[in-house]
């Protein structure tokens, strides 16, 4: 079974489309929220590789690291909802099918997650991102980041409001240390 959303301005158009194009394997969920869907479909890539960094760390210590993830999950999802809500999406997309939803799957098996992994373990980013490249692994999330910050702070949503975010985007410029530390830090209640 595979899921997705279709939006739409026009939420009729984003039904009709949805109903005509779902099967018994394929679910459509419509949506009139095209803000709230393109940007989640982004920042998942940016989040998803904190949430593999939580997993690297893990297999380095060989101490799983099930709550740093927890944690970071739903962070990812609490700024992805503030920064929707900013642009004029609706705040609650991201806890749906376009955010929950595309986060877990990019989270548990996808390119941005796996890139995530290498640095968990101690990998520079720019080491990480020539294996993955050798691999043919695309991870979007890495140029997506510094353009997330940019896009974070166009509506005025500073680094205390997305803190997630900016570790991520410090940790790819190689600016953090303990990334235990760093990702940790930015997602302690």
């Amino acid at each position: 079974m595979t899921a997705t959303t279709f939006a739409c301005t026009d939420f009729d158009v984003a039904k009709r489309l949805a109903a005509d194009a779902s099967t018994a394997t394929y679910g459509i969920r419509p949506s009139d929220d095209e803000v709230g869907v393109e940007l989640c479909a982004a920042l998942k890539n940016v989040y998803a590789i904190a949430l593999g960094i939580a997993d690297g760390l893990g297999e380095a210590s060989g101490i799983p690291r099930h709550n740093l993830k927890a944690a970071t999950f739903a962070q990812a999802i609490r700024e992805m909802s503030i920064l929707v809500d900013r642009a004029g999406g609706h705040a609650e997309t991201p806890y749906g099918l376009a955010g929950v939803g595309d986060l877990e799957v990019t989270g548990l098996s996808g390119r941005n997650k796996l890139y995530g992994v290498h640095l968990g373990k101690g990998e520079h980013p720019d080491g990480a991102l020539a294996t993955m490249n050798k691999l043919e692994q695309t991870v979007e999330g890495y140029p997506a980041a510094p353009l997330a910050v940019r896009f974070a702070d166009q509506p005025g949503v500073d680094e205390k409001t997305v803190p997630l975010l900016h570790i991520v985007a410090r940790i790819l410029r190689g600016e953090t240390g303990d990334v235990y530390k760093a990702v940790a830090a930015a997602v302690k209640p």
